[in-house]
């Protein structure tokens, strides 16, 4: 079976997007009765999305929407501002909550802001989305390079060493593939990361196969390659939430696609450019 998803698209001029770029709605000129073509793209039951076109209420909306996203883990929950300058007006939900409760009260959410953004005219006041905001809401930690840092060098060298001990090799004999393999098991069902198991195991397997090993043993400097290496890869979940600036379409759609398709809940922030919702190729 797919897994399917259905969608709540909420703002300000959202059906039909404020550079009529979107056009999610039509209406019949005689009846004026509504019609979605994205719910009517299969035979049979397929799931629904929502268009609604909410009011000039930045704080009120955004905070609806993001206790709608708390709730539901299988609806793409969405919010467009107008502009992207427009989430001023929610600035308060945004840092105390959207960017913050997962922190403090293990609250989380995949909510999406839609912010148009792009010194492409409009005005002054309607050209950035604030990216540097968000980009500051991000992490408390921006300067320090994940996976080298003095902390992750001290974990990763007491894992080995204690890899080591369990198998009586003291003092850099090596460990074996399965003993990574039972460590790396371990650690992920401690933390309740069963669902992305494959996902980390298939990654050992390809920083393995990199490796030089010698006798099936592995070194501490090819632990600390493939270890350095998956926490960078992981190290998002330590993050308060994504931010992105797509340019095509086939990026948009993947960036959608992952932010329902990941084992664990962040929100995400696109900062749409406005100039692409009218180009050709897009």
């Amino acid at each position: 079976t797919v897994p399917h998803h259905h969608i709540r698209l909420s703002g300000q001029d959202s059906s039909r997007g404020t550079f009529n770029q979107r056009h999610a709605v039509l209406y019949d000129r005689s009846t004026s009765k509504q019609y979605m073509p994205l719910n009517n793209i299969m035979p049979g039951t397929q799931d629904c999305m929502l268009a609604l076109d909410s009011p000039l209420s930045e704080a009120g909306v955004l905070g609806f929407e993001y206790g709608y996203s708390l709730d539901t883990d299988d609806t793409m929950v969405l919010w467009e501002a107008q502009f992207g300058d427009f989430a001023n007006n929610a600035q308060v939900l945004i840092d105390q909550f959207i960017a913050s409760a997962e922190e403090k009260w293990g609250q989380t959410s995949r909510l999406i802001l839609l912010l148009p953004h792009g010194y492409d005219g409009q005005g002054p006041d309607h050209s950035s989305g604030r990216m540097e905001r968000f980009l500051q809401l991000c992490n408390d930690d921006p300067d320090e390079l994940p996976g080298n840092t003095p902390k992750h060098r001290q974990l990763i060298a007491a894992g080995y060493r204690a890899l080591s001990q369990s198998s009586g090799k003291e003092g850099g004999g090596g460990i074996t593939r399965a003993q990574m393999m039972d460590y790396m098991y371990g650690n992920l069902t401690k933390r309740g990361g069963k669902k992305d198991l494959e996902e980390v195991m298939d990654h050992a397997d390809e920083v393995l196969r990199s490796m030089q090993t010698t006798n099936g043993t592995i070194s501490y400097r090819e632990w600390e390659q493939f270890m350095m290496s998956y926490i960078r890869r992981h190290f998002e979940r330590d993050a308060n939430m994504f931010v992105v600036n797509v340019s095509t379409p086939a990026q948009y759609f993947h960036v959608l696609r992952m932010q329902m398709k990941r084992p664990y809940r962040k929100p995400l922030v696109v900062f749409s450019p406005k100039w692409l919702l009218h180009h050709r190729p897009c």
